[in-house]
This record gives C-alpha cells, sequence and structure tokens, in this order.
C-alpha cells in the first residue's frame, strides 16, 4: 500500500494535472499565494513548498513582479509530467494521448535508426540532456554515450552522468566517453574537453531578462563555430557569447544574436 501523500504533495500534482489539462494555461500566472491557501485549505508555507514542487518539474517560473509563470507542460519530460499525461486522477489511461505518444514513439524509433545509419557515412551526432529530477534518465543515456561525438550538459547533469562533483573533473571524466565535452556553467561560464585538451571561459556580466533558450542558444553557437572549422577555445567563446547575449530578452529567441553580433561578442571573450 502506497504512502499518503503530503498536503503539499497534493497541491502539486492537482495544479501539475490543471497545467496539463490547460486550465491553466501556457503564459498565465498561478493564483496568488494567499488564494491557493484558502482553495486548498492548507497554509501558506504548503503552498510555497508546492510551488517548489513544481519548479522542480519546470511547470511553473516565479518573477520578481508579476507572480508565478506557468510554463509549457511538453517542455518537461519528468516522470511525473508524463504520467498526468497519460492517466487521469483516477488512473485510468487517457486513450488519445495514450495513441499520440506511441506515434511519437514509432517517429522517433525511426528517426534513430536513419540516424545510427547517417553516423555510419560520418555524420557526427550532438547531445543536449535534459534535466531528471529524479535521475532516472542516467541509465538510459550512459549506453548512447559511445554513439555520441558532442556532449553538452549542464553542471549538474555532468555531475550526475559522470559521478564527479568537481566541474573540471566531471568534463574530464565524461571526455574519456565523448570525443567532445562542453559543460555550461551558468553565469561562471563554460568548460570544454576534446582529448587531452581543456578550456575554460568566463561568462561576461549581463543583465538577464529570462533564461529560457540560453542553454540552445549557447549549443547552436558551438555547433555552429566548429563546424566552421573554428578551435575548441573560440567554438567555446562562441558558444558562451550565445548563451549570454541570449538572456537579455524575453522568451526562447528574443535575446537570440544573429551571426555578426555573435562573433563580435565571442571575440571579445578571447
Amino acid at each position: 500500500m502506497a504512502p499518503p501523500l503530503r498536503k503539499a504533495d497534493e497541491v502539486a500534482d492537482d495544479l501539475l494535472r490543471s497545467i496539463v489539462a490547460g486550465e491553466l494555461a501556457v503564459g498565465s500566472l498561478l493564483p496568488r499565494e494567499s488564494d491557493l491557501a484558502e482553495r486548498y485549505g492548507v497554509g501558506r508555507s504548503v503552498v510555497r513548498e508546492a510551488m517548489k514542487l513544481l519548479e522542480v518539474h519546470r511547470l511553473v517560473r516565479p518573477t520578481k513582479k508579476r507572480g508565478t509563470a506557468v510554463l509549457d507542460p511538453l517542455r518537461s519530460v519528468t516522470p511525473a509530467v508524463l504520467s498526468a499525461m497519460l492517466f487521469d486522477a483516477r488512473g485510468r489511461v487517457d486513450p488519445e494521448m495514450l495513441a499520440e505518444f506511441l506515434e511519437i514513439r514509432a517517429e522517433l524509433d525511426e528517426k534513430m535508426t536513419r540516424l545510427a545509419a547517417a553516423r555510419r557515412t560520418g555524420i557526427s551526432v550532438s547531445l543536449d540532456t535534459n534535466w531528471d529530477p529524479s535521475g532516472d534518465w542516467r541509465d538510459a543515456i550512459e549506453p548512447l554515450l559511445a554513439h555520441v561525438d558532442l556532449l553538452l550538459p549542464n553542471v549538474e547533469e555532468a555531475r550526475l552522468l559522470s559521478g564527479e562533483s568537481d566541474p573540471e573533473a566531471a568534463c574530464r571524466a565524461l571526455g574519456g566517453r565523448v570525443g567532445t565535452v562542453v559543460v555550461k556553467l551558468g553565469a561562471e561560464g563554460a568548460i570544454a574537453v576534446r582529448g587531452d585538451r581543456l578550456e575554460r571561459l568566463a561568462a561576461p556580466a549581463v543583465p538577464v531578462v529570462d533564461t529560457t533558450g540560453a542553454g540552445d542558444s549557447f549549443d547552436a553557437g558551438f555547433i555552429a563555430a566548429t563546424l566552421q572549422g573554428e578551435s575548441l577555445r573560440e567554438a567555446l567563446a562562441m558558444a558562451v557569447a550565445c548563451g549570454s547575449l541570449a538572456v537579455g530578452a524575453g522568451g526562447g529567441t528574443g535575446g537570440q544574436p544573429d551571426l555578426e553580433t555573435a562573433r563580435v561578442a565571442a571575440a571579445a571573450l578571447l
């Protein structure tokens, strides 16, 4: 028999299901803390704990002035979110959603088969892992590393995958399994390892408006520079420049620089 849920878990689960069902629209704000406490008959500390659980699932983001914003559940791949998509509150499977997931899985299987065949012809494979708070994806990702040419985790993902707490040690450990590893350090910059070579660059001090998409911009900068034949350090500078500029505007692409702007910013880091 499963243990009873804590009040914070119950509140978080109900809000999670409301977000997944679209009852709380993406981009909207959650009700105020006091209103949620009244709705669920709990203290405000319970609501705050529930909000932190939703943050772990990447379903909400607190803002300083506006309140707590609802994020897109399709960008979260945690087991709890996927479970809420597939099963209703009574544990019954949603047939339409299950069919959609199976269709997506079939498409992915086909694409992975084509990717494996393409890689044998010389096409490279890059992987940016997505954070799983439970750590469940470690066993799924590790067998893939032998087929990856460029690994782009953030520092927490690198620590979990490598078992090393020090960022440089984590990067080197993963570098023993993947040709090139680039670890994102957020405001501190990034580290890259290729063979025996390690490069580290600090990030410039920039005003932060929204970090959404910064990691994707970072990845794009590194891959673009690498495809242009630039050195490991030059590619790292391009990545850090793109990631840093991306946080200066709202949304996933609002701050993404064009190539010339990125090149100027990258040159300033070398």
